[in-house]
């Protein structure tokens, strides 16, 4: 072998190996413009993908989002504030596990509290949905307050004939049917209380059930049906003491078994199994978040502290993607379990990264979930809208 050739050899080399190295490097993205390649980016102002997860910059075109929803890895729901200051809900499809989202509404009526974690819109299919409207004393909407569905990925939503009501509070929906509980427009003080049953097949009402007049099935909160039927759903004793219990049907609210818990507040109900379900609380007398955990269906009721935890977290969302595997959200970060809910653990490279989870997590295989957050940029004085995707290898 001459030695030009010998030459030719060592720098293709050489080249190939750069290249390697290049294509290992994060490249920075300009979250202003990140397809323009002949923009000159300012380090400082890059979003790189991080070491345990990507980074979707979602800046332009939502703001703040509110409620995040999937059916499978790859098709999933966002819920958000428009941008420059639209308090207008937009509602985000993807059909990719987040790397690219589309518009299906930019107008959504759909019901939101200061939580992201109610569920007043899901999916139990690509293209089936329920929501709840906003309420009239809310949205200035005259009698609207209205539940609804839709066929089309959240693009259209049409009304569920016979079924008005007052305010509705919460729903819940599995595989065959959803169910809506509300209360009369003067409150829960007058005792009538309301649950609908309606079929995914139809979408019309199958079964209206007038709830125990002395209870009141607190609003603002989350309810469980579980592919069995069973319905697991927090209440309060109207004119009573201010303890939560845990309301349970098995027959779709026609009758009704009541479990105190040591708590005032709830913030999250979640049941992986029909048999194994979580309730995130106020830990009663506390400054803490606690959880609660049934392994019957939601006939019991075990508390799990979370103050007792090193390090304690405060969580404010949680979601289990089996009876062991879970993960909660709190202000600073993600901490997942392996255990059931007795021990928890800093996802560390999340934690420490300088992004910031939003309320509302999809955890949607063992080792995979998505997240909406954001990133506080201080040299700029702007904060960027930001789609997370944590993938262990």
């Amino acid at each position: 072998m001459n030695k030009l050739s010998i030459t030719s050899i060592v720098l293709l080399l050489s080249f190939g190996i750069m290249l390697g190295f290049a294509s290992c490097k994060d490249d920075p993205i300009d979250p202003v413009d990140p397809n323009n390649p002949n923009d000159n980016v300012d380090p400082v102002d890059t979003t790189e993908t991080e070491t345990c997860f990507e980074v979707i910059d979602l800046t332009n075109s939502i703001d703040y989002a509110r409620s995040i929803h999937f059916i499978n890895t790859s098709e999933g729901w966002l819920l958000a504030n428009g941008v420059d200051g639209n308090n207008n809900k937009s509602l985000l499809y993807t059909s990719d596990g987040g790397l690219t989202w589309s518009e299906k509404n930019t107008d959504l009526k759909v019901q939101t509290w200061t939580s992201t974690s109610q569920p007043y819109f899901t999916f139990f299919n690509s293209s089936d949905g329920y929501m709840i409207e906003e309420a009239a004393w809310i949205s200035g909407m005259g009698s609207a307050n209205k539940i609804k569905y839709t066929t089309d990925q959240g693009q259209t939503w049409t009304e569920i004939v016979d079924a008005s009501f007052g305010t509705w509070d919460v729903l819940a929906v599995n595989s065959t049917d959803a169910v809506f509980i509300g209360h009369d427009i003067y409150g829960h003080e007058s005792g009538l209380s309301i649950l609908y049953r309606v079929s995914n097949t139809t979408h019309q009402v199958t079964q209206t059930v007038e709830l125990p007049v002395h209870l009141e099935f607190n609003p603002e909160v989350d309810m469980n049906l579980s592919e069995d039927g069973v319905i697991n759903v927090p209440i309060k004793m109207l004119s009573g003491d201010s303890d939560i219990y845990m309301a349970r049907s098995a027959d779709f609210g026609v009758s009704w078994t009541y479990t105190p818990i040591n708590t005032t507040y709830i913030y999250d109900v979640n049941f992986p199994s029909n048999n194994t379900g979580y309730v995130l609380a106020n830990e009663k007398d506390q400054i803490w978040n606690t959880i609660f955990k049934t392994t019957d269906g939601g006939m019991t009721w075990t508390e799990k502290l979370l103050s007792t935890n090193d390090p304690s977290p405060d969580f404010n969302y949680i979601n289990f993607y089996d009876d062991q595997n879970g993960l909660g959200v709190e202000t600073s970060g993600i901490f997942e379990t392996i255990d059931g809910g007795e021990t928890w653990t800093e996802i560390s490279c999340f934690n420490s990264s300088g992004h910031s989870p939003t309320r509302g997590i999809a955890y949607v295989s063992l080792n995979k979930w998505y997240a909406p957050g954001t990133r506080y940029d201080a040299d700029e004085d702007k904060t960027y809208t930001e789609f997370y995707i944590y993938k262990e290898e």
